[in-house]
């Protein structure tokens, strides 16, 4: 539940984050930037998941979601720090697909996989 909750959290700032920058710069004033905490939630949350996803793995009944996990962490991890570094042009869908994709797989695992 508390992986759902989180990926949710995460797709939720990723939609919010592009209008509170855009509201920053439509502002005309170059005093003022998006607050510290909001332009890294994404790796607090990130922190957070993975706390999540190593606790679900190491409960669910079914090794293969192991792999899911971790997997879908990992590339949710890449996506992220490409954003961040600026590697590849990777489209911002991309990002809400792979923490949706997260939700998803431990909405699965919530549901099919218990002990």
């Amino acid at each position: 539940i508390y992986g759902i909750i989180v990926c949710t959290l995460c797709v939720l700032h990723c939609f919010a984050t592009p209008l509170i920058f855009f509201s920053v710069a439509a502002s005309n004033n170059n005093n003022i930037s998006p607050p510290f905490l909001w332009k890294n939630l994404d790796y607090l949350l990130l922190a957070i998941s993975l706390f999540i996803v190593y606790y679900s793995a190491k409960n669910t009944a079914k090794p293969i979601m192991k792999y899911m996990l971790g997997i879908s962490w990992l590339i949710l991890f890449l996506v992220l720090t490409n954003e961040k570094i600026g590697i590849l042009h990777i489209p911002e869908f991309v990002t809400y697909v792979t923490s949706l994709n997260l939700a998803v797989v431990h909405l699965y695992n919530y549901r099919y996989c218990r002990c």
